[in-house]
């Protein structure tokens, strides 16, 4: 394991067991030096590929936490299908309004081709 994963991994095991001790992502961002981007990257390859029960939530407190129980990890999984689910509606939304027709009349003020000659 990356020295960077490992550092992660034993913050949240010393500081954030359990959901109720969930810590931002951006402090554990100041404290390891990097970005949030970054943390979030290192969680998911600790939790994909090393295994590790990390979970995060949205509620107060808010951030990454190692999971310790059954309601936990059922509370993180719950968080993940509700990213997907407003995910696919985006991406939904998205595949309906962003044809090349809706993106010239939305952009440019007009409906037609390439050349803006409206046919």
């Amino acid at each position: 394991m990356r020295p960077e994963l490992q550092q992660l991994w034993m913050i949240l095991k010393t500081h954030a067991r359990g959901a109720d001790r969930a810590m931002p992502t951006w402090a554990l961002a100041d404290r390891l030096r990097c970005t949030d981007r970054q943390v979030r990257q290192m969680k998911r390859e600790l939790v994909i590929v090393h295994h590790k029960p990390i979970g995060s939530r949205t509620a107060d407190p808010s951030g990454l936490f190692v999971i310790t129980g059954k309601a936990e990890r059922e509370a993180a999984i719950r968080q993940l299908d509700n990213r997907m689910r407003e995910t696919y509606q985006l991406r939904r939304a998205l595949d309906r309004t962003t044809t090349p027709e809706l993106v010239a009349q939305q952009v440019f003020g007009f409906v037609g081709g390439e050349d803006g000659d409206g046919e």
